[in-house]
């Protein structure tokens, strides 16, 4: 195995779900079931999802902020094929999301323990439109 290192990124903590749940899929929900989730609590009196949901922020800062401050100070081999992104949990999420959005900048994503569909109940159209995204999208993926 090649010598690696590992950068981690704090979370936005309350605001955890709307900065990895993928935002495109969410936003392809109906306007009511957006709302129906939005409502969802985490635990009673702490939302589920505590803004709008933003992880194309989160997404494109990892690539246009974060990647090239590693590139520039760190000694790496730069380029996609070094890379990798990965997560556990919402983690998980957030990087297979990340990988489907930019697939020229990773060699591929670690999703561990994924927390799909990202809600703590059973929604067989949340679930639907995770695979109906990643079907659409899959194919940008040529390694």
């Amino acid at each position: 195995m090649r010598p690696f290192i590992v950068f981690g990124i704090p979370n936005a903590v309350e605001n955890r779900h709307s900065e990895y749940y993928p935002q495109k899929p969410f936003e392809a929900l109906s306007k009511q079931k957006q709302s129906a989730l939005s409502q969802l609590e985490k635990y009673p009196g702490h939302k589920l999802f505590a803004s709008n949901v933003y992880s194309d922020n989160y997404s494109r800062f990892l690539v246009k902020e974060v990647i090239p401050y590693i590139e520039s100070n760190y000694n790496v081999k730069k380029g996609a094929q070094y890379r990798y992104i990965g997560g556990s949990s919402m983690g998980g999420l957030i990087s297979w999301y990340t990988l489907l959005n930019y697939p020229n900048e990773f060699a591929g994503a670690i999703s561990m323990s994924t927390h799909w569909p990202g809600i703590f109940s059973h929604d067989d159209e949340v679930f639907a439109q995770f695979k109906q995204y990643i079907a659409n999208n899959i194919a940008k993926l040529s390694n």
